[in-house]
Parts: C-alpha cells; sequence; structure tokens
C-alpha cells in the first residue's frame, strides 16, 4: 500500500499529539542591550562558535580565548574575529554556539548560548539565544535572592518559568524579553558562578518544565516583592482577559518580623504642597495653579472596593486645574511610590500606643469567656466595610477596640469612598507593601515557605489554583 507523504505528516502530527502534553518552545530570545556605541566588543570563553549571516550560512569558525569586535556603520554590521574581518555588510549576523558549554562575555558578564546582533539603524541589539531553564538559572536568584528558603525558591522558579514562555511569540522579531527589572532581571552565567547560587539551580532542576498555565497555556505570573497583606485582582492594577484575583497574604509581614527590611512591608512618606503641586505639573505636564488638595479612591473596575484596599486612582487638584493618575501609575505620579496600598490617615500609631499601656480582653469563637491580650498586633480583625481580613496594628480598618478605661474606634468611612485631604501644607501617606501587588508576593512566599509549605501549595494560593480551575500548574 503506497501513502501519500503529506499522510505520513499527519499521522506523525497526530501521534506526536498523543505521546506530548504540551509542545511549548523552550528556547528563548533574551535581550541583553540596545547599544547606541558604535564599536562593541564579545569575547568567546569556552566552547566553539560559528559565525553566520542573515540567511544562516555559515562564515567562520571561533573558538574559545577569541575576542570578537563588532562595527556598526549606518546599519550595517561589519564583525573581526581577533582584528581580521570575518563579515561584512550585514545587519544580523549569528554567534551559533556548538554545544552547552559554550559561554560568550559581554561586558564583564558571562552568558550561556549563541549570541545574535542585530544593527537597527544606528542601534545595536546585543541577543542571547538559549534554553528557558539555562535562561532560569540566571534568573531566579535575581528575583528572590540566592539564600531563600528552597520552597520558595522552587515557586519562584515556576513563576519565573511561566514569564519566560508567555513571553516568547515568532511574531517578536527580534527578541522575546528583556533582561532588567521592567522584564525579569536576568544575571546569565555568571549568576550561576556566586557561590551561594546552589539553590538556585537545586530548585530549577527540580521544577523542571513546570508552568501555571491559564486554560492550558503558559501565561505571564506576575509577582512582586511584598503586598502589605493582599493581592490586587489583575484588572484593578493593569487591563488583561486574565481574571486574576487578589487573595490574603498574611506572611508579608515576614520581611519585617525577620529584622531584614521594615520598610518594605510598612512605610510612610511626606509630601509638602509645592512637593505635590510639582509632581502633578510634571505628570501631567501642565500648570495647576495653588495647590488645593488631593483626592484618593479605591473604588475597582466592578465599581466595589479594591480587592486589598488599594487606591485606584489620585487626584491632585489646584486652583486651576487638576490631575489624576489611575491603576499602577498613581505610582509615577506620587514620584516612584512603593505601592498603591496607602491611605491619608492611619490607625496605627494609635493602636501601637494603646497596646503599650492597657489590658484588652478578646472573645475568640468557641470561647465563653474573654481572655486578656497583650501584644493585639497578634491578633485578625475583619474590616465591616470591606472583609479584609487585617492584623489589629495595621492601617484602614472599621472597628472598635474596648479595653480597660479605654473606648477606641479606627477606621472611618467605606472603602470604596474617596477620601481626601484639605489644602493642608503637609500630607503624609500610610502604606504598605512594595510592588504592584499582583500575583505572587514573594515575601509571603518566603514567610509560607520558612512556615513548611510546600512550592505548589503556594503557587496554588496566590495565583488562584484553590477557586478557579482555570488555573492548573502543568508541565511541557
Amino acid at each position: 500500500m503506497i501513502i501519500k507523504r503529506s499522510a505520513i505528516a499527519l499521522i506523525v502530527l497526530l501521534l506526536l499529539l498523543l505521546t506530548t502534553t504540551q509542545a511549548w518552545a523552550r528556547d528563548i530570545r533574551v535581550l541583553l542591550e540596545s547599544s547606541t556605541d558604535k564599536q562593541l566588543t564579545v569575547f568567546i570563553d569556552s566552547g566553539e562558535y560559528e559565525i553566520k549571516d542573515d540567511r544562516g550560512v555559515y562564515i567562520t569558525s571561533i573558538r574559545r580565548n577569541t575576542e570578537v569586535e563588532i562595527e556598526n556603520n549606518r546599519g550595517e554590521l561589519a564583525v573581526y574575529v581577533e582584528g581580521k574581518l570575518a563579515i561584512d555588510g550585514q545587519s544580523d549576523v549569528y554567534l551559533a554556539a556548538l554545544n552547552d558549554d559554550c559561554l560568550f562575555k559581554y561586558k564583564n558578564m558571562l552568558y550561556r548560548g549563541s549570541l545574535r546582533i542585530v544593527a537597527y539603524g544606528s542601534i545595536t541589539y546585543i541577543i542571547d539565544l538559549l534554553d528557558v531553564e539555562y535562561y532560569l538559572y540566571g534568573v531566579v536568584g535575581r528575583e528572590i535572592g540566592n539564600n531563600q528558603p528552597l520552597e520558595a525558591v522552587k515557586a519562584q522558579a515556576v513563576a519565573s518559568r511561566s514569564v519566560a514562555l508567555a513571553k516568547i511569540d515568532p511574531a517578536n522579531k527580534y527578541y522575546d524579553i528583556g533582561s532588567g527589572i521592567l522584564s525579569q532581571s536576568y544575571g546569565g552565567y555568571s549568576a550561576e558562578k556566586e557561590a551561594t547560587a546552589g539553590n538556585i539551580l537545586l530548585a530549577v532542576n527540580a521544577t523542571v518544565g513546570e508552568v501555571v498555565c491559564y486554560r492550558g497555556q503558559p501565561f505571564e505570573c506576575y509577582f512582586h516583592s511584598n503586598a502589605g497583606g493582599h493581592t490586587e485582582d489583575l484588572a484593578n492594577v493593569w487591563s488583561g482577559r486574565i481574571p486574576l484575583k487578589g487573595v490574603p497574604s498574611p506572611y508579608d509581614d515576614y520581611v519585617e518580623k525577620s529584622g531584614l527590611s521594615s520598610n518594605i512591608y510598612r512605610w510612610q512618606v511626606t509630601y509638602s504642597a509645592a512637593e505635590l503641586k510639582d509632581l502633578a505639573e510634571r505628570y501631567g505636564g501642565r500648570g495647576i495653579g495653588e495647590y488645593r488638595g488631593i483626592e484618593l479612591s479605591t473604588k475597582g473596575a466592578d465599581g466595589k472596593a479594591s480587592a486589598s484596599g488599594r487606591v485606584t486612582e489620585v487626584t491632585i487638584k489646584g486652583s486651576k486645574g487638576q490631575v489624576s493618575a489611575k491603576r499602577d501609575d498613581i505610582r509615577s505620579l506620587l514620584g516612584n511610590l512603593k505601592s498603591t496600598l496607602f491611605a491619608l490617615s492611619a490607625s496605627l500609631n494609635t493602636i501601637e500606643n494603646i497596646s503599650r499601656d492597657t489590658t484588652f480582653y478578646v472573645l475568640d469563637k468557641g470561647q465563653t469567656t474573654p481572655q486578656a491580650v497583650s501584644d493585639i498586633g497578634s491578633y485578625y480583625v475583619q474590616d465591616g466595610s470591606s472583609g479584609i481580613l487585617n492584623r489589629l496594628i495595621d492601617w484602614g480598618m472599621n472597628f472598635t477596640i474596648k479595653g480597660a478605661n479605654r473606648i477606641v474606634n479606627v477606621g472611618s468611612g467605606s472603602a470604596a469612598t474617596p477620601s481626601s485631604s484639605s489644602n493642608a501644607k503637609i500630607v503624609t501617606l500610610y502604606g504598605k507593601g512594595y510592588g504592584h501587588g499582583v500575583g505572587m508576593s514573594q515575601w509571603g512566599a518566603i514567610g509560607m515557605a520558612a512556615d513548611g509549605y510546600r512550592y505548589d501549595e503556594i503557587l496554588s494560593h496566590y495565583y488562584n489554583m484553590e477557586i478557579n480551575r482555570d488555573f492548573t500548574l502543568e508541565k511541557y
């Protein structure tokens, strides 16, 4: 029986689909730099490379300990190997790695993989091409740190892998992802060589191929340093079709308890009227006259209070106009603010003061006799307006504390109701958290891991697998 080639190809394709769960691309193109320098240098540290032109035609081989110079002459590249011209007149040149041991050095950093050099006018793109798993060796430690609990590092490895795979797109002409903090911080092979990087390699290898998916496809697993106690709905920070919801993040205060950096979990910033006026005019590109006040709203995309109580709109008012910013742009308006989880007033100082000199009594569920409390900071209360669970020593809640000879009312108004300052000369914002607040809180993950949670449990919590079956943990 004669079978046509097209039929054979179809059979092979069907067999592949039946025998593999996913077929996502595993190679990623990482932009190391967009340089305006006319001359650049790359050093071949180990292994063997081949220079190829923009059609993939072999030009010459390069071995270890070889210097390669690149010149961008008005959009055309000239490549010199040890001072001798190897190729000229190309806008796109490859230094193709022949094995996994190949390393090249660019600006004192070592990198695995192949190198693509693209001239786009006077700009030269330096692009690293490598397997996603090798890419993660250079990313995970830069994002969460080398010395964190292994389960937290595993969670970061899966999240970072998911981001990488979600970014890979053949439609991207030159590269898939950057190498700085706006993408994922990438330290290349140099990061692997650090003395404390063993945990990183272990975490990546232990989770190899694992990704978080939405409806079967990797999605950009957003993460940030610290949620301040509760993450936020994606829709209230950026637009997007993925319905990632905010969840409680009670382990965020682990960073404060560890004594490492309290201003990541809790912070405050004070502005003068002149500073707010200047920030508004620079952000809005127009004058607003004399400063009149600042107004905040926490109304979310659905018209209700934001999931975490984050501010979703800020308006700075003046005598001749006003300037507003929404969602994560608020941080830019207010001078690179750490997060949008803040308020104009705080119960923090009041409660801390009364906790030092007052005995309180709390009636927990199942108890018949109120129990004396010496440290109210260890207790949680549910906000009557938003339903969010917060520690008693944190700001932004509506509740009443009744103690020995004292009654303290804390908080005011609905979380979705705008609040505003007068035209006072000084405005103080009381805030929590560090970052956009969407997806996994890295310090929350670290605290969970320190308390015995596994990486899959951490991912399940922050990426809604507990509440939405469209979010799953898959393996390619």
